[in-house]
């Protein structure tokens, strides 16, 4: 089994296509995975290392080694973004957990560490990778407590929205039931801030997890989604209180919990689900009997192929909720891993036989609405990417030149770049045609006080 493995992963860096795309059928689509684990091999709790052991059967001697490069999002080949590239996904996004007694943690401050680093790039240039703040339950019961954390999630909302698209959280891992009212303010939160949230469904067989359904069935949070559902009383539009749900999994490995998701997709507007951990079997069946082992192709829906993927995207299809159905791995888990799954949901698309407008929404365009719409990149200051040392080298209207300062990267300015001059707020007329005028974000004065309040930049 180990010699196999690492055929498996040999023969994955060669066989991916290395574009930022995919092809079926002669058209290509644009991939996003909205659901990329990250994290320390040291921050797993020992039974979860135990699991992953014997569930990806590689060298054991290695693991720890192997584990820590593949949730590194910038291992070369075999990390998060090589993976991605290998499998032609576009854009993903990373996120932080606190289950600590089971799959173990990556914190957010470990996570913005990450998404900070200039290798963030795809291969246009641009950010290929944004994250998910994650909530850390333990001892949430200190009213104090619960508050002071609630209010460092929202700080990450404020002062970093070009990074931060949402919030994760994993009931059956973190050992916290859907319908308890405790934990219900990271939800007044996240209406705050208008980001959605991310959370675990279906039942785990991860060491550690709750197994029973309040914990993994989303049916038990129904009074919090028609609370969010951005509908008042009598149906009007109410956005105040609106917030966006993805349930990972889709209630995966309970066939309940998946028609029970499925449901509510269908019926809220504000009801999503991903398309990840849906190649294993059902373990309980729609009478909420456990599945004997070898006995799995006794329930209906089950495919020995393609587990429970094409179950869920046939329903998907018949219950009309393309739409609400996002793509993703759960990933990397294991070098190819990312590719491998994508390539066997490509194949139930194409089985279940998807349009192309559905296949792009899927693949993408659901994902990019869900966790990008309210996206704000930071802007770019520079009016070009001239080398300078003094205002006289630049070569463009009404600027001067920013030279060597270490803080200036990280503030999305180029070094020794020619910058445009203040400018009036409010006032586009004060730039040049085609441009707009600009107020600096406060972080950036703060880092670099030379800076005038206000530039121009490109509309």
């Amino acid at each position: 089994m180990k010699i196999a493995s690492f055929i498996i992963i040999v023969s994955v860096l060669f066989t991916f296509n290395l574009s930022a795309e995919i092809e079926i059928d002669g058209e290509t689509y644009k991939v996003m995975d909205p659901h990329l684990h990250t994290g320390e091999y040291g921050a797993m709790p020992l039974k979860a290392k135990v699991n992953f052991t014997e569930t990806i059967q590689m060298g054991v001697p290695y693991l720890p080694g192997i584990l820590s490069k593949f949730v590194d999002p910038y291992a070369e080949n075999i990390g998060i973004r090589g993976n991605m590239e290998l499998a032609g996904v576009e854009k993903g996004i990373i996120l932080a957990v606190y289950a600590q007694k089971t799959t173990g943690y990556a914190n957010n401050r470990y996570l913005e560490d990450l998404l900070v680093d200039e290798r963030n790039k795809g291969s246009d240039g641009k950010q290929a990778l944004w994250g998910m703040v994650g909530v850390n339950f333990d001892d949430y019961e200190n009213e104090v407590l619960s508050a002071d954390r609630m209010e460092a999630i929202g700080s990450y909302f404020e002062q970093r929205p070009d990074l931060f698209v949402g919030i994760k959280l994993a009931h059956a891992h973190q050992g916290v039931a859907f319908n308890d009212p405790l934990y219900q303010n990271v939800f007044d939160v996240a209406a705050q801030y208008s980001v959605p949230v991310l959370m675990h469904s279906g039942f785990s067989p991860f060491p550690g997890s709750m197994t029973t359904p309040e914990y993994y069935n989303p049916k038990y949070l129904e009074d919090v989604i028609k609370a969010h559902d951005g509908l008042d009383d009598d149906g009007n539009p109410n956005d105040e209180k609106v917030v966006n749900m993805v349930f990972a999994h889709s209630g995966t490995g309970d066939k309940r919990a998946v028609n029970d998701t499925l449901v509510l997709a269908q019926t809220y507007p504000n009801v999503y689900i991903d398309l990840s951990a849906l190649q294993s079997a059902f373990r309980i069946d729609e009478n909420g009997d456990e599945v004997p082992e070898g006995q799995e192709d006794t329930v209906e829906g089950y495919s020995a192929e393609y587990g429970q993927i094409l179950y869920v995207l046939t329903k998907v299809k018949e219950m009309g909720i393309v739409d609400k159905t996002l793509f993703a791995t759960d990933g990397p888990q294991y070098c190819g891993k990312i590719g491998m799954y994508l390539e066997t949901v490509v194949k139930v698309i194409k089985e279940v036989g998807f349009t192309k407008d559905e296949i792009t929404a899927i693949l993408s365009g659901n994902a990019e609405k869900v966790y990008l719409s309210n996206y704000e990149a930071q802007p770019d200051y520079s009016c070009n990417t001239n080398a300078c040392m003094t205002n006289a080298d630049c070569g463009c209207d009404a600027n001067w030149c920013v030279v060597d300062d270490d803080n200036v990267t990280s503030a999305g300015l180029t070094k020794l770049t020619c910058v445009k001059r203040d400018c009036v707020a409010g006032d586009d007329t004060s730039c040049p045609q085609g441009e707009k005028c600009s107020e600096i974000p406060a972080f950036v004065l703060l880092m670099m006080p030379e800076l005038p309040e206000t530039v121009c930049v490109v509309k």
